[in-house]
């Protein structure tokens, strides 16, 4: 691949929406045997290009197991940047629970975090409950706090704001007060229906 495009140069111009549909083209036919360290570049380029015509190509490495951060990758830039939360549903709730293959929780926070932006402009009792049972953990492992964090997103709090304080009796108080209004909301939606 290195030899065809400078997935370095890509990758720059990817950010800058000017990849012709010959380089897309060119790194798609590449993510199907990638070689080396190419895997997450290629995906990137695809997923930030928004290159729609390689979705199901991008979508299949969701299950990734060799490496856990390009499947993080392309979960949430499927679920978040593109908009198709409600397609790959189910994709979240497995890695939600957890697979296996993912030892450093790579795409349990990626879920996790795509859940939070898809509350803040919808309903799911189900994936809401999910959420407030990771963020209970809060004071034992970084997924609890990776969920009161997308808590606070799924409550409207802005992106710059729903950052786990690091002081601790600080955290414990923002944790708490997040924890309380997603219970409420819970609550409020469970009456609804």
């Amino acid at each position: 691949m290195a030899n065809q495009l400078n997935l370095d140069e890509v990758v720059h111009r990817s950010k800058e929406g000017t990849v012709s549909k010959a380089e897309l083209a060119r790194v798609a036919e590449a993510l199907k045997a990638p070689e080396g360290g190419d895997l997450y570049r290629l995906l990137y380029i695809l997923l930030r290009t928004g290159a729609k015509e390689y979705e199901d190509l991008l979508a299949s490495y969701i299950d990734y197991s060799a490496d856990s951060q390009s499947a993080a990758l392309v979960l949430g830039s499927l679920c978040t940047q593109w908009g198709r939360f409600d397609r790959y549903r189910d994709r979240v709730v497995e890695a939600l629970a957890g697979v296996p293959w993912d030892f450093m929780d790579d795409l349990k926070r990626s879920a996790i975090s795509a859940t939070g932006e898809y509350l803040m402009v919808s309903s799911d009792r189900s994936l809401l409950e999910r959420l407030v049972g990771h963020a209970e953990s809060y004071r034992d492992d970084l997924i609890g706090k990776f969920a009161v964090e997308a808590l606070a997103r799924a409550l409207g709090e802005p992106a710059s704001v729903a950052v786990f304080p690091r002081d601790e009796t600080e955290g414990a108080l923002w944790a708490n007060k997040i924890i309380d209004r997603a219970k409420k909301r819970l609550t409020r939606e469970r009456a609804a229906h």
